[in-house]
């Protein structure tokens, strides 16, 4: 099912006076906060990079999402297609060995290899009222699966998410500033890997 999903960038200090205008607009936690993994995918030209790098209105990542601060063998490899606004995901369980290294190979897709590996905590918050599920990812770490050089995140991400029939609406004025905010992209300059193509 594709839903509509829109990024903003919360800056920490302002952390708190988000939480509250979500309570004061109805929200409410709808889960306890998780730590979350994703390891993405791309081929030798990180086709995938580039194609959200340019704005590409259709385009797909490759990753897999597990969780907790360990690996334990249980994961779900995904193919996150987005065609503008709109999102979807083609899941299949994880079914290798309980150990992840560098011959990982995602399912069907051979040319892929593993370059980033992005963890961060999750918190999560619900309206009833609009349908609407906010998240806040937080303490986000931008590891290089290879090397393992870690590159930490100082700013936060909030994600709205909903049915693609409904209108996001009342976003608090603390994030007016909209910005594409791939955690993916972020984590591939940070670690100057686009570099490594010329």
């Amino acid at each position: 099912m594709w839903r509509f999903e829109k990024k903003f960038v919360l800056e920490r200090a302002s952390y708190i006076t988000f939480c509250k205008e979500l309570h004061i607009k109805g929200y409410f936690k709808a889960f306890p906060d998780r730590i979350v993994n994703s390891i993405y995918f791309d081929d030798t030209l990180l086709r995938s990079y580039y194609e959200n790098i340019n704005g590409e209105s259709n385009r797909t990542k490759y990753r897999l999402r597990f969780y907790g601060s360990q690996f334990s063998g249980k994961g779900v490899w995904e193919q996150k297609r987005k065609s503008v606004d709109l999102n979807h995901k083609i899941t299949e369980e994880y079914k290798e060995s309980y150990t992840i290294d560098k011959r990982l190979v995602f399912p069907n897709q051979e040319h892929l290899r593993p370059l980033i590996h992005v963890q961060y905590t999750r918190e999560y918050f619900y309206s009833d009222r609009d349908q609407i599920r906010v998240t806040i990812d937080k303490e986000i770490r931008y590891i290089n699966f290879n090397s393992k050089d870690v590159i930490n995140e100082n700013s936060l991400i909030v994600e709205y998410k909903c049915p693609q029939n409904i209108l996001i609406k009342d976003v608090p004025s603390i994030l007016s500033n909209l910005s594409r905010s791939s955690k993916y992209c972020k984590a591939i300059s940070a670690h100057r890997l686009s570099a490594e193509l010329y």
